[in-house]
């Protein structure tokens, strides 16, 4: 299971998400889109771990990614 707790992320004096929750559970799909800058792969990247988020906490399989 992957599980995003009220991330938040400002990159450029600009916010991206703030608040942002959701959970993905063992064998869902879930599909990112949106326009150019939005900040779709930002937040890939603080999902794997390779970015951090100014707040919140990314978890895989019930533990923090840090």
């Amino acid at each position: 299971m992957l599980e995003a707790r009220e991330l938040h992320c400002e990159r450029d004096e600009r916010t991206l998400f703030r608040g942002l929750s959701f959970t993905v559970d063992a064998g869902e799909w879930v599909q990112v889109t949106g326009g150019n800058g939005v900040g779709k792969t930002t937040l890939l990247r603080l999902l794997t771990g390779l970015a951090r988020p100014d707040g919140g906490e990314v978890y895989w399989q019930g533990k923090p990614l840090r």
